[in-house]
């Protein structure tokens, strides 16, 4: 408990100078006695490298701590520099790239800006320590920056076959370039190894970093658990635990995240929980991230990020096939997903001749089928939901799925 206030109101924790001199020198010495080059060559090189290093420093120390591993940037730098070994043991060959696994490692856990900055200290220490000519240096950096621009937090299988045919199409082009654009000299065993190995730092620096990321995750999650259990308020921010798995998926997260606009400006008007409506309307679906049972999976990952009672709910009730609304924002949040997807579905449906205003009549039905048929089933006998309450609500939703010229204008 103590450490964790002192984490929170004090300094962020950054990396102690005599620890990263320390690691600049190990790693200077192992390239010194690897490759044999002139001391003041390799002297220039590290002073660019440290000056790059304290730059890092500073930049990680001025960025909000949700933003980063706070407590881990030593660990992640000594991680970083160990990944970079084979490319460090490899210099002056075909594989050099591989010094590239570190820079990818980097980006995952820390941003990309910590990516680019881990470039240029490679770049600057490689040529001014005449390890490596001009051309493979701007190889190396114009890949390692273009890597770190790609690396997002978390990549699926599509998003990893982009990235790395980007990539390498770059690299086939600086290698012609390098060629003078004579093709005799790019097919050669050359161009084929330097280009498996970007690949294969590719791949491994996701992996490695992919791999650290879910302990940093487990390890945050177990803090959590410690700690006091996290408000409305705080569930639904960006860099919440469960926000940002929920963000692994881009389509269920923008379908969450309409939901949850769509339920927050219909509480507003029924004078209901904004806080409460939106964060159900975020994590409704959370399940789906691990399975078909997906509310079954979604209450257990609400117990395990402690989500609020009205929260969790929410996502059993959402679709009534495990329970029944507990309070109004959960009978909103059922609303506003019964509803989306009947506008979704008659979109789906859409028969050439059918006009706008045929679609808004559907819209408009269907909305008015659905209150009734939740109140005659006694769907909201639970909820707390006042006459006034229904009334407002029916009311927005219609207007909202049938205005012409703001909702169905734009949607269909």
């Amino acid at each position: 408990m103590t450490s964790d206030k002192k984490r929170s109101k004090g300094k962020p924790d950054g990396m102690p100078i005599y620890l990263i001199a320390a690691i600049v020198a190990i790693a200077v010495l192992s390239v010194a006695f690897h490759i044999h080059v002139p001391l003041i060559s390799i002297i220039r090189g590290s002073i660019y490298a440290v000056l790059i290093v304290i730059l890092l420093i500073l930049y990680i120390d001025s960025i909000k701590e949700k933003d980063r591993y706070s407590s881990r940037i030593t660990e992640i730098f000594i991680g970083t520099v160990m990944v970079s070994l084979p490319g460090v043991l490899l210099l002056r060959t075909d594989f050099m790239p591989l010094l590239l696994t570190g820079v990818v490692f980097t980006t995952v856990l820390l941003k990309k800006e910590a990516g680019i900055f881990y470039t240029i200290i490679q770049f600057l220490f490689l040529y001014a320590s005449n390890l490596a000519s001009l051309e493979e240096s701007i190889f190396l950096l114009v890949t390692g920056i273009l890597i770190s621009l790609l690396t997002v937090y978390r990549v699926n299988f599509i998003q990893l076959i982009y990235k790395v045919a980007l990539v390498l199409s770059f690299d086939v082009i600086m290698l012609l370039i390098n060629s003078n654009f004579v093709v005799t000299d790019f097919l050669n065993l050359h161009s084929l190894l330097t280009l498996s190995a970007v690949l294969a730092a590719i791949v491994l620096g996701e992996t490695i970093g992919d791999f650290y990321l879910k302990r940093l995750n487990e390890a945050a999650v177990q803090d959590k658990t410690l700690s006091k259990k996290p408000t409305v308020e705080e569930v639904i921010k960006e860099d919440f635990a469960l926000c940002r798995m929920l963000k692994e998926s881009d389509k269920l997260y923008e379908h969450s995240r309409q939901i949850a606009m769509i339920a927050e400006q219909a509480a507003a008007v029924a004078g209901l929980d904004k806080s409460i409506a939106k964060a159900g309307g975020l994590y409704h679906e959370i399940g789906k991230l691990k399975g078909k049972d997906y509310v079954a999976e979604g209450l257990a990952l609400a117990k395990t990020y402690q989500l609020p009672d009205a929260v969790t709910n929410i996502i059993a009730s959402h679709n009534l096939k495990s329970d029944k609304p507990t309070s109004p924002e959960g009978a909103l949040v059922m609303f506003t997903v019964s509803l989306v997807a009947a506008k979704d579905y008659f979109l789906a449906d859409k028969k050439e001749e059918q006009t706008k205003e045929e679609l808004v009549e559907l819209m408009e039905k269907f909305t008015g089928n659905l209150f009734t048929m939740r109140l005659e089933k006694e769907s909201l006998m639970n909820s707390g939901l006042t006459i006034k309450q229904y009334i407002q609500l029916k009311k927005f939703f219609l207007n909202y799925f049938t205005q012409m010229e703001a909702t169905i204008d734009t949607e269909y």
